[in-house]
């Protein structure tokens, strides 16, 4: 039973939340992919492969997890900064 749960939830993982980031995974990986087995280099494969299944069943950036968080600070909430002088003997 919980294979059969966990394989609905890869399908639906590969088919539902496509974004632009995830076609880009997609189609670099691939074309790294099908570069590295007409030249025959082994670890492009491995290299190609790990990008391609990103894009594919969103792992990682492609799941838009490498964003960073708005941290911006309105104009409403600056504090005023207080320094004080330090002054060495």
């Amino acid at each position: 039973m919980n294979l059969k749960i966990q394989a609905i939830a890869l399908v639906q993982r590969v088919i539902l939340p496509w974004t632009t980031i995830r076609f880009l995974f997609l189609f670099i990986g691939g074309s790294i992919l099908v570069q590295a087995i007409m030249d025959q280099l082994w670890l492009g494969i491995i290299f190609g492969s790990y990008f391609m299944s990103m894009g594919l069943f969103s792992w990682g950036c492609a799941a838009g997890n490498c964003a960073l968080p708005n941290t911006t600070v309105s104009t409403d909430e600056k504090k005023e900064i207080e320094f004080k002088e330090i002054i060495e003997k």
